[in-house]
């Protein structure tokens, strides 16, 4: 990338990067070095599983279990959909008003941007 004449590279470049002819051609750079993590974990609210069949546990009003999982996906955060009266049935509006809300309440930050 070039920013005000200024050649501004990745560490590492393709081979067939390396291998082009052009003016200022990055150096071809391979890092031995490998950096293990540990996994991401956190504890989510998350849907309970029947073990056997797989599927979503339900109660006798049709409502979904919930129970504290640990997990390592990026998952939404359920605990604020339900605190805001988000569902599966929710119209599209409610959604787009979490992110861009139409009016101002006690709650909203100053900053916030809403459709006033």
């Amino acid at each position: 990338m070039n920013i005000d004449g200024v050649h501004f590279r990745a560490p590492t470049t393709t081979e067939e990067e390396h291998k082009s002819n052009f003016c200022d051609r990055p150096k071809k750079r391979n890092y031995k070095q490998i950096f293990d993590r540990m996994p991401f974990k956190v504890k989510q609210l998350l849907p309970v599983k029947n073990k056997k069949t797989r599927k979503f546990k339900r109660n006798q009003n049709g409502g979904y279990y919930y129970e504290e999982q640990v997990t390592n996906e990026t998952l939404p955060n359920l605990k604020f959909l339900f605190s805001n009266g988000i569902g599966f049935d929710s119209h599209p509006a409610d959604w787009f008003n979490l992110f861009l809300p139409n009016k101002r309440t006690h709650k909203t930050h100053p900053k916030a941007v809403t459709m006033e």
